[in-house]
């Protein structure tokens, strides 16, 4: 059995919401707007990284964006704006620093064997960017991040300080140390590269428009659509704010003391081994302990809500079984639960 930090952290919200995705496999047949956005920022984002220019970046990014079927629709033409503001702002506010570092890896998938005194325990992730400093030589682990959390745009916030406790932070520096040799055995450094992304709705109404004593309430409807931003208008705003706004894009290395390292490591082992006990197998009753904490978020309802309430089975067109549980990593059919 293979773990991830998504599945040890999707155990943690919910065991039922792991049954249905990590264990049966099964995901929506649509993804949310903000993983479509954040899918598509990593894509252009992880361009600019692998050829060190913001041409490719936005190319890659138009042929994701093209090949997207949400980006189809009214609301993703919209987001399609936003996310190339997104990408063409990170290239031009990163240019410079990109000379500071070598790149090792672009999306490097890796696999280690913790072991806590009972027999291994599986895991695996893949680290959007491996880079060396070239100042100091010392082997950097990156994630991109997206995050419309107005906190994340303060250092020092709630936002920040839980992630001395981020399963992926600790899983990935811990896996690190073991994965490339060049550490021998020591921490490297994790950072997270953020991205805070815009809140804007579309094309805006342009301000200075009042109802005229002649005007009917219709005719003044209409006045005000066609005197909105067009999409070229809208474009060409948001743009500029990602090219201005350099407080947009976040870089922090998230600084964890040994001990609190070791602890989030403990931590982590003692649930892998939760998920893999006997009584957690699919079919125990145990596996199947609902949540309903976890049902509601700043994001929506769980998308498994409607299943764990009787309104939908997995068996609808909204769900589709993957060959694997996790499908963005090169494992075998089988190995990930």
């Amino acid at each position: 059995m293979i773990h991830t930090a998504s599945s040890i952290n999707a155990w943690l919200r919910c065991n039922r919401y792991h049954e249905f995705a990590y264990q049966l496999a099964y995901r929506p047949t649509k993804m949310s707007k903000a993983l479509e956005v954040g899918t598509a920022a990593h894509m252009g984002i992880n361009e600019f990284w692998r050829k060190g220019n913001a041409a490719c970046a936005m190319a890659a990014l138009d042929e994701h964006i093209k090949a997207t079927e949400f980006f189809s629709s009214e609301l993703g033409e919209i987001e399609a704006v936003k996310v190339r503001a997104y990408v063409d702002g990170y290239c031009r506010r990163w240019a410079e620093s990109y000379r500071l570092f070598e790149v090792i890896a672009v999306e490097h998938e890796w696999e280690w064997a913790a072991d806590d005194g009972l027999g291994p325990v599986q895991f695996a992730g893949k680290m959007d960017l491996v880079l060396h400093r070239k100042q100091d030589g010392k082997l950097i682990i990156w994630d991109h991040k997206t995050s419309g959390v107005e906190d994340a745009k303060m250092f020092g916030s709630p936002w920040w300080s839980r992630l001395v406790m981020d399963t992926q932070v600790t899983l990935y520096r811990e896996a690190a140390s073991f994965v490339f040799d060049e550490l021998e055995g020591k921490l490297p450094e994790f950072w997270f590269d953020v991205v805070i992304t815009s809140s804007a709705k579309g094309p805006k109404q342009k301000p200075g428009l009042r109802k005229r004593k002649t005007e009917t309430d219709l005719q003044f409807s209409a006045r005000k659509l066609a005197n909105k931003e067009s999409m070229t208008e809208f474009s060409r705003r948001i743009r500029e704010t990602y090219r201005t706004e350099e407080e947009r894009f976040i870089r922090r290395n998230i600084a964890i003391a040994y001990l609190e390292h070791d602890e989030k490591v403990g931590e982590i082992l003692r649930i892998a081994r939760q998920i893999e006990q006997p009584s957690q197998s699919l079919g125990h009753p145990c596996s199947r302990i609902r949540n309903t904490q976890a049902c509601m978020s700043r994001y929506g309802t769980c998308e498994f809500f409607e299943v764990c309430t009787g309104f939908d089975s997995l068996d609808s067109p909204a769900f589709a079984k993957k060959p694997s549980a996790h499908s963005e990593l090169s494992l075998k059919e089988g190995d990930a639960t």
